[in-house]
């Protein structure tokens, strides 16, 4: 079993958007609900995660004052109804239900045209037997849940990609302008994260540690690329470079030089892991 936590940081860095579990203590049949950053407080949705017997289902769930992202919704499923129809007929077979509808008709199938559309129904559900999601846990089924809920929004949520922040990624080009969503966010790009390991590689430039291989294909292609100067210190016209700005870190390593501030530079932690 893997973290939903853990699943949904893999999604924030692999889609571009900061994903939030949210615990609904203390209903145990409705545990968790995943939220995505960026969007207004209390007008936005929710992603519910629900659990009943035998079954793990997903629903959508819009806030009390949620009817401009709902009509925005709706028209953008309509906008993309060929993508969505595919994305439905393709995952049908994966699970024991799938139900996407606008204004109560099926979105499989049926293009809608009314400018009205304001009412949105979504639910997914998968077959399995035993499920720790009330402990915040995953099994592969209800992963593949996750994923396949999250995915389907993310491609129509009017989110840029550098609204991501995460403690293990990098993401700005340039970096470190400012705006006010739900939290203050730095805007980053992931093109510099690319171009950081292309230049410094996927081993840890303190330890030497490397997730592949440790961890063979699960730590492909992982590892966490560090800011030399942080980005809250940065201005609005910044333009890093990759080369010299980023290095690669390992978790560990990362956690530790974030341990003072400003942080420990690459050098003053390795002559600390070599001691």
């Amino acid at each position: 079993m893997n973290s939903l936590s853990a699943v949904l940081s893999d999604l924030s860095s692999q889609l571009g958007v900061e994903l939030i579990p949210e615990e609904n203590l203390p209903n145990k049949s409705h545990p968790y609900s995943i939220r995505f950053s960026g969007l207004e407080s209390t007008r936005s949705f929710s992603l519910v995660m629900a659990r009943s017997w035998k079954t793990t289902q997903i629903y959508f769930r819009a806030d009390a004052f949620a009817g401009d992202v709902m009509h925005y919704l709706c028209d953008q499923i309509n906008l993309h109804h060929e993508q969505f129809s595919k994305s439905l007929e393709a995952n049908q077979s994966k699970y024991s239900s799938i139900t996407l509808e606008i204004d109560g008709q099926p979105v499989l199938g049926n293009a809608h045209q009314n400018p009205g559309m304001s009412s949105l129904k979504f639910e997914v559900e998968t077959l399995t037997s035993e499920s720790s999601i009330e402990y915040g846990l995953v099994n592969d089924n209800e992963e593949n849940l996750v994923r396949f809920a999250v995915e389907l929004f993310a491609s129509i949520l009017p989110i840029e990609a550098v609204s991501y922040r995460h403690a293990d990624e990098v993401l700005g080009y340039p970096e470190g302008a400012i705006s006010q969503v739900l939290v203050n966010k730095y805007e980053r790009d992931p093109r510099n994260r690319r171009m950081a390991i292309a230049h410094h590689g996927r081993s840890c430039l303190a330890c030497g540690f490397n997730f592949q291989d440790k961890y063979g294909d699960l730590g492909d292609d992982y590892i966490v690329v560090h800011h030399v100067v942080p980005v809250s210190k940065m201005g609005p016209d910044y333009v890093v470079d990759p080369k010299s700005d980023l290095v690669t870190l390992c978790a560990n390593c990362h956690a530790m030089v974030h341990r003072q501030d400003p942080p420990l530079s690459v050098d003053e932690l390795s002559k600390i892991v070599k001691h």
